[in-house]
């Protein structure tokens, strides 16, 4: 008896998974056929699960940066090490799934919120909770974003970052290598950014994962934006505008304004 329920629950689950997986990728290249049905059975449980996958797919993919590509040399010992090296995987991929994750949780509501202003000054019909549904399920974009990211690494030039790690804590003994190694990584990001910036300009590769910072963003607005001027009954020449409008605010806050602060 007991064994029957198990094996129900996990074929339920299964489909489960399956149904909206395929809904997700639907939404991604046939958004125009899929958003009645995620409209007449919303499902946020899974736009909670694609946006936790999300962050977790961005942490990742930078985490195999920091312990592949980006190589700490101290010149006093003559010993390289990772930020990993330092932390280890499990910290370092928790660090990086938080940060991410909120992130990301910003860029969400960023999105939905214009969508929802941009559709309603349009004279649309207003529906915050769908809105947050056609956002939620074209995050899938982003999982794809990290996958290809993680594919362009082996490609991606190495950056070695020579440090030096003086420290007066004669009490520590043993550990003092590890206490060395972790205040010289955090005193030195900014300059590794610099330098980082030298090695990777002339890369055709990195230029090409800059070229998907900005392309997958645009991807999420145009599909999300479909299934907005959808929900809100828009025409497709005010569905245009909305998303033109949608992309023009995101990339002011996360394009232009960080150039004029930085």
């Amino acid at each position: 008896m007991r064994r029957g329920v198990e094996e129900g629950l996990v074929a339920r689950a299964k489909r489960w998974i399956c149904g909206r997986g395929v809904w997700s990728f639907k939404v991604l290249f046939k958004p125009y056929d899929v958003y009645d049905e995620v409209f007449e059975d919303p499902d946020y449980l899974w736009v909670l699960l694609l946006f936790v996958l999300t962050g977790l797919s961005a942490g990742l993919s930078y985490v195999l940066l920091q312990a592949t590509k980006i190589i700490y040399y101290d010149v006093e010992v003559g010993e390289s090490f990772t930020f990993v090296d330092i932390y280890g995987w499990p910290m370092t991929t928790l660090m990086n799934f938080i940060s991410n994750t909120v992130s990301l949780g910003i860029n969400f509501l960023i999105t939905a919120v214009i969508l929802y202003l941009s559709s309603w000054l349009l004279g649309g019909e207003r529906s915050f909770p769908g809105t947050i549904l056609c956002v939620g399920f074209s995050f899938t974009a982003y999982i794809i974003s990290s996958l290809l990211q993680v594919i362009l690494l082996p490609f991606v030039p190495d950056v070695t970052y020579r440090i030096t790690s003086r420290i007066e804590v004669l009490t520590l003994l043993s550990s003092i290598q590890a206490v060395k190694h972790q205040i010289a990584v955090w005193n030195s990001l900014d300059r590794l950014n610099v330098i980082a910036d030298e090695v990777w300009r002339n890369s055709i590769i990195v230029q090409a994962s800059n070229i998907l910072f900005y392309a997958f963003p645009i991807w999420v607005i145009t599909v999300s934006g479909i299934g907005v001027g959808k929900l809100a009954e828009l025409d497709r020449g005010r569905t245009l505008i909305m998303q033109g409008i949608t992309v023009l605010a995101w990339m002011l806050i996360y394009v232009t304004i960080p150039r004029i602060i930085g």
